[in-house]
């Protein structure tokens, strides 16, 4: 387990010990009372090594293939996100398998349009995109509707795209 913060883990057993007190009836007691060994440490520990870590850079690995050798000595590979000790044993090599997916910039543009177009449309329909009867028969390309969007998008934002 990576290493707490210890405000972070006082700040957590604060906030058990407030439940406790109340449905434990250890209203004459303190936190300091019970001391870190107490189970409220405990369950703050296990809270906050549930917590998502930091998310990984565009690219960076985030799955990994382990290599370890079992008790005859072959190599057994072994799955998964974080590395993990086997038969008390440290992997012997890690290869990366997934990266963490990057977005192109026209990735980006097209989602930003795509939620200008969700938070933008008009009630009681919200979000349905229709087409006027008028230009039932008139064929725009992808191209053309992306240059519509972004000349309002860049409108209502006063210039910027």
């Amino acid at each position: 387990m990576a290493d707490i913060d210890p405000e972070a883990l006082r700040k957590a057993a604060c906030a058990i010990w407030a439940i406790q007190r109340q449905d434990l009836d250890k209203c004459d007691m303190e936190l300091d009372d019970v001391g870190d060994h107490y189970a409220t440490f405990k369950m703050a520990k296990a809270a906050l090594a549930c917590q998502p870590g930091p998310t990984p850079a565009a690219g960076e690995p985030v799955a990994w293939r382990y290599v370890h050798h079992d008790y005859m000595g072959r190599r057994v590979s072994r799955y998964g996100v974080a590395p993990e000790r086997w038969n008390g044993h440290d992997p012997v090599e890690t290869h990366p398998l997934y990266a963490h997916p990057t977005s192109s910039d026209q990735e980006t543009l097209d989602a930003a349009r795509y939620r200008w177009l969700r938070d933008h449309s008009c009630p009681p329909h919200n979000f349905y995109i229709g087409v006027p009867d008028e230009f039932s028969g008139v064929r725009y390309g992808p191209s053309e509707v992306d240059a519509y969007i972004d000349d309002a998008r860049a409108r209502q934002n006063g210039g910027e795209g």
